[in-house]
C-alpha cells in the first residue's frame, strides 16, 4: 500500500539519508513515528497530485502505477520521491565488506526495472529522447540537484551515489526535461545490529529522484555539463539538432549573427559540445553547407560489453588516463604490464 506524504522540502532531499524506519526480522514492516504521523494526517489523491502537478504526464505514470519494491511515493516541488525502504533483504547471503561491490553489479538492472520503463515508456509517448548516463554522472546530478555536498558515509552507513545510472530527458531542442536519479543507502540489518559482528549483514534501501522541467532549471545552474557528458553511456530518439546552418541551401533572410545565435542557445543548452559548436559556428561564417553527422547529440557509445562493463572500463580510463573500449584490453594491459614489472 502507498502512503502519500507531506511536500518534501528541498532541505531535506539536501540530506538523502533514507528512512527511519524499521523491520522485524520476519520481514515486516515496522513504521516510524514520522511514518504514523502521515498515516494518520490527511492524504491527497493521485487525482489531487495530478491536478496540481508541474508534469502531469509524469505524475500520472508513478502515482497511478504499480511497481514491485516501491514502497513509496511523495512530491516534491517539482518532482517526485520514490522510495524502496527494504530493497534487498540481505541477512542471509550479503555482508557489509561486499556490499559495495554487491550494488553496483545491480546497476545494469535498473536500467531494466519497472521504475526506469515507465519513465521511459512515458518520455517516448510524448515524443521526446533521452540519454542514459553513468554512475558518474548520476552523482554528478545529484550534488547539482541538492546544490552542494552529498552526505558521507559513516561507521554504520554506506552511501552510494556513483553506482547507478541516471537517465534524462531531451526535448528537440535538447534541453532537458525531467531526469530520473537514484543513491543507495546500506546499513546494517536488524539481525546484522543484534549480533554486533564487525562484518555485520545489510539491508539496502533506495531512493529515486523524478525531477521535473521547474527542477532541471535548478539543476543546470550547479551541474557541471561536461562531467555530465564525459559519462554518457548511450541516447535514444535524439535527433540532430537543426541549426540556422542546415538551411543554407534555401532562401532565407535569418542573418549570420542570428544563425549564430541560436547555434550558441543550443551550445548552452547542452545539446552540442564547445568542439561542434565552434565547428559549426566556423561553417556559418563560411557559408558552408549543412552540418555533418557529428553534430548528432546521439554519440555512439565507444565502449563495448553490458552497462556495468562500460561504467567499469570508464572510471578505469578516468582514474588512470588511458583509452580502453573494453575489459578485455584491461585485462591484457594488466598482465602486460605485470610482465614488465
Amino acid at each position: 500500500m502507498k502512503y502519500w506524504g507531506h511536500v518534501i522540502s528541498l532541505s531535506m532531499a539536501v540530506i538523502l539519508s533514507g528512512c527511519a524506519s524499521s523491520y522485524s526480522d520476519s520481514g515486516t514492516f515496522i513504521p516510524s513515528p514520522k511514518d504514523v504521523g502521515n498515516m494518520l494526517s490527511k492524504k491527497e489523491t493521485p487525482q489531487e497530485l495530478i491536478a496540481k502537478s508541474q508534469d502531469k504526464e509524469l505524475t500520472k505514470t508513478f502515482v497511478e502505477g504499480k511497481f514491485t519494491k516501491v514502497t513509496s511515493i511523495n512530491a516534491l516541488p517539482y518532482g517526485l520521491s520514490l522510495e524502496c525502504k527494504r530493497l534487498y533483504e540481505t541477512d542471509s547471503f550479503i555482508y557489509l565488506s561486499k556490499s559495495r561491490q554487491f550494488y553496483r553489479d545491480l546497476a545494469a538492472n535498473f536500467l531494466q526495472d519497472d521504475v526506469a520503463k515507465a519513465y521511459i515508456d512515458t518520455i517516448q509517448k510524448r515524443g521526446n529522447g533521452y540519454s542514459i548516463y553513468n554512475g558518474e554522472g548520476n552523482q554528478a546530478l545529484l550534488k547539482a540537484y541538492v546544490g552542494g555536498a552529498l552526505k558521507e558515509n559513516t561507521k554504520t552507513e554506506i552511501y552510494m551515489y556513483d553506482s547507478d545510472f541516471a537517465i534524462v530527458e531531451y526535448n528537440k531542442a535538447g534541453e532537458k526535461v525531467s531526469a530520473l536519479i537514484r543513491q543507495a543507502r546500506i546499513e546494517p540489518s536488524q539481525l546484522g545490529s543484534a549480533m554486533g559482528h564487525n562484518d555485520p549483514a545489510v539491508t539496502i534501501h533506495q531512493n529515486i529522484f523524478v525531477l521535473f522541467e521547474g527542477e532541471m532549471k535548478k539543476v543546470a545552474l550547479n551541474l557541471n555539463n561536461a562531467t555530465l557528458q564525459n559519462n554518457l553511456y548511450k541516447s535514444v530518439g535524439l535527433d540532430t539538432p537543426v541549426s540556422a546552418s542546415s538551411q543554407a541551401s534555401t532562401p532565407s533572410s535569418t542573418s549570420k549573427a542570428d544563425k549564430i545565435k541560436e547555434l550558441h542557445e543550443l551550445y548552452k543548452s547542452g545539446a552540442l559540445s564547445e568542439e561542434e559548436y565552434n565547428k559549426e559556428k566556423t561553417k556559418i561564417l563560411n557559408n558552408d553547407a549543412k552540418p555533418t553527422a557529428s553534430t548528432s547529440t546521439t554519440p555512439s557509445n565507444p565502449y563495448v560489453g553490458t552497462p556495468m562493463e562500460a561504467m567499469l572500463v570508464q572510471k578505469f580510463n578516468q582514474q588512470n588516463g588511458t583509452n580502453f573500449s573494453s575489459m578485455k584490453e584491461i585485462q591484457e594491459y594488466a598482465i602486460a604490464k605485470k610482465q614488465q614489472q
